[in-house]
């Protein structure tokens, strides 16, 4: 686990040194919360990616699939009432989107229950 702490330094130093990431603590392993949060920006989550622990990364896929999910939901459901704003595409298409979509977090979470994690 050191070594990861070293490689994710490593790397945010850099990126602030770069100007591209404004730290003022390095997390001691990161969490699926602080990439939730943004304590790992979203400009260097893919450098670190190959590195942040495989049930970290699932986790956190899962949570942010479930949000994505949550506000496609959201926007469909007003749209059926009130009609607005105008598509470029038939709503009918994006209630197939969202069933694709529960269907991957079904799979996710069962994934994740292999893995021995429980939302």
């Amino acid at each position: 686990m050191n070594d990861l702490r070293e490689k994710i330094a490593k790397i945010c130093k850099q990126m602030h040194f770069e100007g591209k990431l404004k730290i003022e603590s390095i997390p001691e392993e990161p969490t699926q919360e602080d990439f939730l949060k943004g304590m790992v920006q979203d400009e260097i989550r893919e450098k670190l990616d190959p590195i942040i622990p495989y049930r970290v990364r699932l986790s956190g896929e899962y949570t942010e699939l479930c949000m994505r999910i949550d506000k496609l939901s959201d926007f469909i459901d007003n749209y059926n009432r009130t009609k607005t704003p105008k598509l470029t595409c038939p709503v009918e298409l994006l209630i197939q989107q969202l069933a694709a979509m529960q269907t991957y977090a079904t799979i996710l979470k069962q994934r994740l229950a292999y893995e021995g994690i429980t939302d």
